[in-house]
């Protein structure tokens, strides 16, 4: 085994008795006749290594990695066999048809693997493979692979594969490989995905210091709504301003909140006993509403993913509230009263960090109560480092976006929906300016306040139904339904029926992204 250092950026992650390494060279071998689905296969093979099947995506534009695979010399013991072993044979899965002379047919091959072990992936070749083409991985080695994105449906269907669990906990890796068949409605793949048996996430996590690096090289910068009224604020800034604790046991004798939070309850679930709100006093309610961008950080999460060969750096921004929505009705814009409002706005962006390469990998942009992936190719950048993408906080709601725009979430055809606009403005937040405060591998320590799992504003004092009757009456009938569709499938947080929860109680802080 060679002496190469091995973890985060260094493109081989151990996995315990294999390691593995991402593909460098990839040879396109086929593509549909109208270029809609593409097929690679690797080159350049490092020494030892192996393949474990083809990889196949949309674009000639990476989304996805290849892995392959070796033994990495640690032993489990002399009862088990080696980590590895070739096909026993091929199934021949499906031949695409030649409709010209000018097409070549392409065959797709199951690998057939020996007793105790599991196929990673599909062979696309015109001619029957040889059993040195791939290899299969002991079972144990192994766990559970999903379809995620869908590459090809006509009458053969390629779905990209993903471990069934994802999380900070699961074990299971992203191959880049791909699942075929020449039905829409066959059973779960019979294909595995690898397992980071030994799970040290210090071997293939980013350090302390490579952490900073990351963040000073990917950061984005943001920019707010040059009509926005509601800012950005540091938690500490907002409860040294007068933010209150009030429990439903005395609501009448709400407690100021110490500035790390310290005096806030604990507990694992928002049982409903206790919420923040704004001051008392209207001046310093209405001081604490606007918030304060100068006083704005960022609060940094990081996780592992995909059995720690990729790092989730979930950003997450704090608002003290969340203005009124605006809804758009074609060419008319409607205000909606206090619909929309609600005291605090948590939103949050992740960046996902390749560990093979320390490379980004993908964005994801928080929009309400879900979300959209990016690949970096897919945003705007910095000129001036080329590097840190530019990304638009919406006008009131703060929801997070690509590019400028109106956003509608609705009916976009017709027109009908609620607007988040973002725009470019001298209104700045540089993502950079953050603070660690968690990273459960590195034993980061958590701050006092991410452990209050109660909602960080009260419900709502007025009758979302009555606001939105109040905007029906101005609008055609033919398009109330419509419009009542669209508010009926937002979370509660955006029509202010209740305050929202902090971080630690969204599913995705130890899930994936929605």
């Amino acid at each position: 085994m060679d002496s190469k250092p091995r973890g985060f950026g260094t493109r081989v992650i151990p996995l315990g008795e294999i390691e593995v390494l991402e593909a460098e060279h990839l040879e396109k071998i086929w593509e549909t006749s109208d270029g809609r689905a593409l097929f690679y296969k690797p080159v350049q093979v490092p020494d030892g290594f192996h393949a474990l099947g083809c990889h196949a995506r949309r674009t000639e534009v990476p989304d996805s990695l290849l892995l392959l695979v070796r033994g990495s010399g640690v032993t489990a013991g002399a009862s088990k066999p080696a980590p590895l072993a070739p096909p026993v044979d091929y199934s021949l899965v499906w031949k695409s048809p030649v409709r010209n002379e000018n097409e070549t047919a392409m065959a797709f091959w199951l690998p057939l693997p020996p007793a105790g072990y599991k196929a990673l992936g599909f062979v696309a070749s015109v001619t029957k493979p040889g059993v040195d083409e791939v290899a299969c991985v002991r079972e144990d080695l192994t766990s559970d692979a999903t379809i995620s994105n869908s590459i090809l449906a006509s009458s053969f269907y390629v779905w990209q594969t993903r471990p069934r669990e994802v999380g900070v906990t699961a074990k299971g890796l992203s191959t880049g490989t791909f699942y075929c068949s020449s039905s829409s409605s066959s059973p779960l793949p019979s294909i595995a995905t690898l397992q980071n048996v030994s799970f040290d996430l210090p071997s293939s996590m980013p350090s302390l210091q490579q952490l900073d690096a990351l963040v000073k090289r990917y950061a984005p910068i943001m920019f707010l709504h040059p009509d926005e009224d509601f800012f950005p604020c540091s938690v500490e800034w907002f409860f040294q301003n007068g933010a209150l604790l009030y429990s439903k046991q005395n609501p009448s004798a709400p407690v100021q909140i110490t500035a790390n939070g310290a005096n806030l309850p604990g507990g694992e679930t928002n049982d409903g006993s206790y919420w923040l709100d704004l001051p008392r006093d209207a001046a310093a309610a209405e001081k604490v509403r606007r918030g304060n961008l100068e006083s704005a950080i960022t609060y940094l999460h990081v996780k592992p993913v995909f059995g720690g060969t990729f790092t989730d750096m979930q950003f997450w921004f704090y608002y003290p509230f969340n203005g009124p929505a605006t809804l758009k009705v074609g060419l008319i814009n409607v205000k909606l009263g206090k619909i929309g409002e609600h005291v605090s706005d948590w939103e949050h962006l992740t960046l996902r960090v390749d560990n093979f390469t320390g490379n980004l990998s993908s964005v994801y942009l928080g929009h309400h109560s879900s979300g959209t992936w990016y690949q970096p190719s897919d945003l705007e950048f910095d000129s001036t480092t080329t590097y840190r993408p530019f990304v638009y906080a919406s006008k009131h709601g703060h929801a997070l976006y690509a590019h400028p725009g109106d956003n509608l979430q609705g009916d976009e055809e017709r027109g009908l929906g609620i607007r988040n606009d973002t725009k470019r403005s001298s209104f700045t937040w540089d993502v950079s300016k953050h603070q660690l405060i968690s990273a459960a591998y590195l034993g980061v320590e958590e701050p006092p306040w991410l452990q209050f799992m109660r909602e960080w504003g009260p419900k709502i004092q007025y009758n979302s139904r009555t606001e939105l009757e109040k905007v029906f009456k101005f609008l055609p009938k033919k398009i109330r339904r419509s419009i009542e569709d669209i508010f009926n499938r937002f979370p509660n947080e955006l029509s202010g029926e209740e305050g929202p929860t902090g971080p630690k109680q969204k599913n995705f802080w130890t899930g994936d992204e929605r």
